[in-house]
């Protein structure tokens, strides 16, 4: 499945940027299960003694059921002891293998995988001597996204700004921070997410698209973000570095004032811009000007801003 699409949005980061000096940062959020933080990391680790794990569990993991193969990537598995009379919860193995198997006392546990940042916890009971083989379903699908800065350009290769929100019924295009998972900084992303909805919000260059996406488990999705845009250059008699220049919104919001989307000091400097109506607004602290202009994609300008003496 292919897209190009322009705004409104919904996504999900996992920790496998595709850029080494990828930054990701996890919320605070409600949605705590996507963090990739285990529930048990608090808890002490006891080692069982060999003559007392007479009982055998296997682990394996699937992407979403009815897959074909099992997972092969690392995964983050903690075994954790139930707490039965007397005895306290306490960890009691890890491993970092797709396909662990692990020798316990016979009793019951919880055991925790996480994958990719997306946290699954089961309970089971191992018997004595009767192997036991639990199969995890991330019920997740996989999203890779690259960007474009309008229709026919190549893609984008320096640094994006990717942030994933869970999409929140109701809540349009008014994105909380408490709802966003996830911030990675790469030229491209792939996510991988569990079923449901979600809002990815991509920036460059001071210029950000939304993308909504619904996303089944065990489908992959490829999408382009076009941003539509093109690059702004504004010049100006008597400018120096001093020269404060600001991108507004042509239309007022309802408040009345125009929003601002972009700022800059400089003798004459580039923006990107989405296309659509601004106005620039320019003051030297001798003289100010407020002039607007039209951006069309993928046509580049250059703009002369006439000043006014205060």
């Amino acid at each position: 499945m292919s897209c190009a699409l322009v705004f409104a949005g919904s996504a999900f980061a996992d920790s496998s940027a595709t850029d080494p000096t990828a930054v990701q940062v996890a919320q605070n959020s409600q949605f705590a299960n996507l963090l990739g933080q285990s529930s048990y990391k608090e808890l002490p680790v006891e080692t069982p003694k060999p003559a007392d794990s007479t009982g055998t569990l296997k682990v394996t993991a699937v992407i979403a059921q009815g897959a074909f193969k099992n997972l092969a990537d690392p995964i983050q598995w903690t075994v954790v002891r139930v707490a039965t009379g007397g005895v306290p919860q306490a960890i009691v193995a890890r491993d970092k293998k797709p396909e662990p198997t692990f020798k316990l006392p016979p009793g019951k546990y919880i055991v925790e995988g996480i994958w990719k940042a997306i946290v699954v916890q089961r309970d089971i009971e191992v018997p004595a001597g009767k192997p036991v083989k639990l199969v995890f379903n991330y019920n997740s699908g996989t999203v890779s996204m690259k960007m474009i800065p309008y229709t026919g350009g190549a893609p984008i290769t320096t640094a994006v700004q990717w942030e994933l929100y869970i999409l929140r019924k109701g809540a349009g295009a008014n994105l909380q921070e408490s709802d966003r998972l996830f911030m990675v900084v790469a030229p491209t992303q792939q996510f991988s997410l569990p079923e449901g909805s979600y809002v990815v919000r991509a920036s460059y260059g001071g210029t950000s698209a939304d993308l909504v996406m619904p996303i089944q488990a065990g489908s992959v999705y490829k999408y382009t973000i076009n941003l539509y845009s093109a690059k702004v250059t504004f010049n100006a008699p008597n400018t120096d570095q001093a020269t404060s220049w600001q991108i507004l919104r042509a239309k007022p919001d309802t408040d009345g004032n125009r929003r601002m989307v972009a700022s800059q000091t400089g003798a004459a400097p580039t923006f990107l811009l989405r296309e659509g109506k601004y106005v620039v607004r320019v003051s030297n602290g001798k003289a100010t000007a407020e002039q607007p202009f039209e951006v069309k994609a993928a046509k580049n300008t250059t703009v002369k801003v006439k000043l006014a003496a205060k």
